[in-house]
């Protein structure tokens, strides 16, 4: 009977762990982004307005005057690596995700440019 109960014990301890919910990104979020540029900090502000359903995420970014549409994204856990595309080129975000903040670097790739353009980036949701 002990040996059941310690069984049943560690399997929920493992299924608990093993549970990282994904965290809810519908609405819209507000936040900065911050790069070096030319040995300068510049500061960019950037608004999110997303829509999920479960894992399946929609919607837009506006990066300064660059609104891009979100043509990707994935979890794992709180982990989310989120990919908006414009004409000219993408941006994507990877970072941990709660209900209501996210924080990690962004990528942008843009056409006329074969370097990535790289920094920070922070989030609140309204």
């Amino acid at each position: 009977m002990r040996l059941i109960s310690r069984l049943v014990v560690t399997a929920l301890v493992f299924l608990l762990i093993g549970c990282e919910q994904t965290p809810d990104m519908s609405g819209t979020w507000i936040g900065k982004a911050e790069a070096m540029v030319d040995a300068e900090k510049t500061t960019i502000d950037v608004e999110m307005d997303i829509e999920q359903t479960e894992a399946d995420v929609s919607g837009s970014v506006y990066w300064g005057p660059i609104e891009a549409t979100i043509s990707s994204a994935e979890f794992s856990g709180p982990q989310l690596v989120l990919v908006s595309e414009w004409p000219e080129g993408s941006i994507t975000f990877r970072g941990l995700a709660t209900d209501n903040t996210f924080k990690g670097r962004f990528s942008i790739k843009h056409s006329a440019d074969p370097q990535p353009f790289q920094g920070a980036i922070e989030l609140t949701k309204e």
